[in-house]
């Protein structure tokens, strides 16, 4: 046989194993998708189990009966049209894995087990600390998303309490793992994932948390209340706050500002001065990861309390003054609509309250409507 000469048993082969890998990716998209089903159910339409163990058994039940009709149409048209076919072989079309999607997913156990194999979620990890400290290692985390399905989705871990973490001196416990496995990150951390070795090398970019966490582990005052300046962003004070609303006219802090104000703050002479003028209670163990520093940029405002609870009601009674004063609806057309709207399940614990005018006033607060 000539080299560039294929025989016909290799192509049936080929044939052979691209027939079976499509088969598996065909069962593989069938598991996505039934897990995906079955987290929406409970995460997007927050369903019950029992709701959730109902609409499986329902669908299971509509299901058969469809695979039960299409096979027997099937063999009415192949017995009508002269061809002779073994039922069990039909049977067994209609029979397999495939068509049981829902197959042993009934209890909050079987569920939970089925979605953890064949979906790419990754659960918060469950700490609890009781007296002791648990220092729970980034390098776990990190060596969980780059294992089995979770390489490319995020991962949840608990550290410890808020309430655990205020003090300064228990802050720098709680970050020294996160502080240690960063470090070992920035030089090359070794891995092995599907017994090959693997080099990753990485850094912390952003550190996410509300605005009193942030300014807690960032080194700021937690009660802003107690500062000149308040905010970690800028230097500027609350009279410029309350005058200029653009933010050219106020100076960024930065790394090298930051730090300087910290060595003001380690002169014991002025400490509780230099703390109170700047806004900063003492130098972040943050900044130590390369890369990182909590002056620039890398502690983000909190979106749910500065935006949608301070920034959005604030605009949106200023809209609904304006509409209202021109005459574009009442206030009364407005509870009513409220009132009357189609609300699905899932809002059925955020439905809005009707706004009393009180609300709208000047010095009235939108943000309980």
């Amino acid at each position: 046989m000539d080299v560039g000469t294929v025989s016909s048993e290799q192509i049936s082969m080929q044939e052979e194993l691209v027939s079976a890998t499509e088969s598996l990716h065909r069962a593989d998209m069938l598991k996505l998708s039934t897990g995906k089903f079955i987290v929406q159910l409970k995460e997007q339409h927050l369903a019950t189990q029992a709701c959730v163990a109902y609409t499986i058994e329902s669908i299971t039940t509509l299901l058969h009966t469809v695979l039960n009709v299409c096979e027997s149409k099937l063999l009415d048209k192949l017995n009508g049209a002269g061809i002779n076919c073994d039922p069990m072989i039909i049977n067994e079309a209609f029979d397999g894995d495939h068509c049981h999607p829902f197959m042993n997913v009934l209890s909050a156990y079987q569920q939970k087990q089925f979605i953890n194999n064949n979906l790419p979620y990754v659960e918060p990890i469950e700490i609890s600390l009781g007296s002791h400290w648990i220092t729970s290692t980034f390098s776990q985390t990190a060596e969980q998303l780059l294992t089995e399905h979770n390489s490319h989705d995020d991962c949840l871990r608990d550290i410890c309490d808020g309430w655990q973490a205020k003090e300064h001196d228990r802050k720098e416990i709680v970050l020294e793992p996160l502080i240690a496995d960063m470090k070992r990150l920035t030089n090359g951390q070794l891995f092995t994932v599907n017994r090959q070795s693997m080099r990753v090398f990485g850094s912390l970019l952003l550190f996410l948390a509300d605005t009193l966490a942030a300014h807690q582990l960032g080194g700021y005052k937690g009660g802003v209340g107690f500062s000149l300046r308040k905010c970690r962003n800028c230097i500027a004070t609350s009279e410029q706050m309350n005058k200029f609303f653009h933010h050219h006219f106020f100076l960024p802090r930065s790394p090298e500002l930051h730090e300087y104000h910290c060595f003001l703050i380690n002169q014991k002479c002025l400490s509780d001065f230099n703390s109170i003028t700047y806004g900063v209670n003492y130098r972040s163990r943050l900044n130590d990861i390369s890369l990182f520093h909590v002056a620039n940029w890398q502690l983000p405002q909190d979106v749910m309390h500065i935006l949608l609870e301070d920034v959005l009601p604030l605009e949106l009674k200023l809209l609904l003054n304006f509409l209202i004063s021109n005459n574009v609806f009442t206030l009364s057309h407005l509870n009513v609509r409220i009132m009357s709207f189609r609300y699905g399940h899932a809002d059925m614990t955020t439905i809005p309250s009707t706004i009393d005018a009180t609300h709208l006033s000047e010095n009235g607060n939108f943000t309980k409507v």
